[in-house]
């Protein structure tokens, strides 16, 4: 946690997937600097959890949405007197406007950080079929095995296989309908009325500004604002536009702080 003295928010950082808390250390330090107390938390199965995916373990969205982030929120909330707001990468922010969702005024603002609908179509020529092909997969192994092995294939992490089963659905269908779930979350987005911010990162291939405006589209009652970055960062391999700002956060924090403070709402 990483506390501000008389901060105007506290924000919740949510991580991608499979990415563990201490990641977002730099990150969280620089909006403390900048006014805001910030607490990391993690996924189910990741970093400090205490819970392992294997084979035989099974949870998937609607087990966190249920269970884990009531506990995350209120941690948050007992951090400060002011309004808690999200901050969340890929699959945290896909995760927070969920749970938003499912609990309207939970969160006084988001900030969507290279979060974006997964459905397939959000991608622009071949790479669209090839990704259909690829979240195809991820089902096959995930079910054959009853666990994901992430860790082992160079993606998402060593994840429980109703995860990547919940993923994989809505990179296929375009929708939300996590197994087990008691919402109908494609009918509570659209009810969504908290202000978001939606950042994009130019050529990164795993959240193109298309696939975030696909998430943002769910939610067309909410008062939103797109901001695409360069990447001013070293750019080694593809995946340094959708991670490497975490770890260099100038750019992303000078966008997202103001609006997580309410000073730069839609």
């Amino acid at each position: 946690m990483f506390r501000a003295p008389a901060a105007s928010a506290t924000v919740l950082v949510m991580p991608a997937m499979g990415t563990a808390a201490p990641y977002y250390d730099a990150f969280a330090q620089r909006l403390a600097e900048c006014g805001l107390t910030a607490a990391v938390g993690d996924h189910r199965g990741t970093g400090s959890s205490s819970v392992r995916a294997r084979r035989g373990v099974e949870y998937g969205y609607a087990d966190q949405l249920s269970c884990d982030w009531p506990a995350l929120l209120g941690a948050a909330r007992g951090l400060g007197p002011g309004p808690v707001v999200l901050a969340g990468h890929s699959l945290g922010g896909q995760l927070g406007c969920l749970y938003e969702a499912a609990h309207p005024g939970s969160f006084a603002r988001i900030a969507l950080l290279t979060a974006c609908s997964v459905e397939w179509r959000g991608w622009s020529g071949p790479r669209s079929y090839l990704l259909l092909a690829q979240v195809s997969l991820v089902a096959v192994v995930a079910r054959t095995l009853g666990v994901f092995p992430g860790d082992w294939l160079g993606f998402g992490g060593r994840q429980a296989s109703r995860i990547m089963l919940d993923w994989s659905r809505q990179a296929r269908t375009g929708r939300y309908q996590p197994e087990g779930a008691e919402v109908d979350f494609e009918r509570a987005l659209r009810e969504v009325r908290a202000p978001l911010l939606s950042v994009s990162v130019r050529e990164d291939p795993f959240a193109p500004r298309r696939a975030c405006d696909g998430l943002l589209t769910k939610m067309p009652g909410a008062p939103a604002r797109r901001v695409e970055l360069d990447a001013t960062w070293p750019v080694r391999r593809p995946l340094d536009r959708h991670f490497r700002w975490v770890r260099e956060p100038s750019a992303m924090v000078e966008v997202v702080a103001p609006f997580l403070r309410g000073e730069a709402t839609p």
